[in-house]
């Protein structure tokens, strides 16, 4: 497996902000209701484009959908641009962040990572 490709997965496996033992929906709320990512409020591009802005704007969304006490984030069908630039030893502080105790259902949904002239990303 190349050092990108690895590095992709890496950075989609990362947990930012979400401890393990959290709890979501304490007390009610949108548990089992799914999320839908709304691409133009978080400027996210679908069309293989603009991989910094489609980047953070997923991991907005996808704290968006964390606060609000959502366990199922969906995204849109397309083509996603994923901006992952750090040294391949270093811990992950670039890509999408996951959290636990979410499903993210992609569907028909695609992400690519953004080539770089760094030969260790």
């Amino acid at each position: 497996m190349g050092k990108t490709v690895l590095r992709f997965i890496l950075s989609l496996l990362a947990l930012a902000g979400c401890s393990t033992s959290e709890v979501f929906n304490e007390g009610g709320g949108n548990e089992g209701k799914v999320f839908v990512i709304d691409n133009a409020r978080f400027g996210i591009r679908s069309d293989k484009t603009n991989a910094r802005a489609t980047t953070d704007g997923i991991n907005r969304a996808i704290e968006t959908a964390k606060e609000e006490g959502y366990e199922v984030v969906k995204f849109a069908a397309g083509d996603y641009l994923i901006s992952c630039e750090n040294p391949w030893w270093d811990l992950p502080r670039d890509g999408i962040f996951l959290c636990s105790k979410m499903t993210f259902d992609l569907g028909t949904a695609r992400f690519f990572a953004e080539p770089t002239d760094n030969p260790c990303t």
